[in-house]
C-alpha cells in the first residue's frame, strides 16, 4: 500500500477508533495499451460489512480514478465471495461511466 502511494496513487481507508478497517483503490496499468484502466483493490474488516461502508469506498475510489482519465476498471475476486460479489453487482461499474 505504501509503495501505492509513494508513486501518487490514491488510497481510501475507513476508521473506526483510530483504526483502518477498509480500504480501497484503483491501480493504474502500468503499460502503455492499457493506459486507460486500473485494477479496484478493497478489502474490509467483517464486522463492518454491510453498512455502506464498501460502497463508499469505492465510489471514492472510482471517482478518482476518473479524475485521472481511466476508463476502464475491472477487479478480481473469488467466486466463493458472495458478499463482495454483491457490493460489486449492486456498484454496477457500467453504470458509472467504467467498463466492467
Amino acid at each position: 500500500m505504501l509503495d501505492k502511494i509513494k508513486r501518487g496513487h490514491r488510497h481510501f481507508v475507513a476508521v473506526s477508533a483510530g483504526d483502518v478497517v477498509g480500504w480501497c483503490d484503483v491501480t493504474p496499468n502500468e503499460r502503455p495499451i492499457y493506459a486507460h484502466g486500473g485494477i479496484l483493490g478493497m478489502g474490509l474488516l467483517p464486522q463492518f460489512r454491510r453498512q455502506g461502508i464498501g460502497t463508499n469506498l469505492i465510489r471514492s475510489a472510482l471517482g478518482a480514478a476518473r479524475s485521472i482519465g481511466l476508463r476502464r476498471v475491472e477487479l478480481r475476486g473469488r467466486e466463493n465471495n458472495t458478499g463482495a460479489i454483491e457490493l460489486y453487482k449492486k456498484s454496477r461499474l457500467s453504470n458509472r461511466g467504467f467498463a466492467t
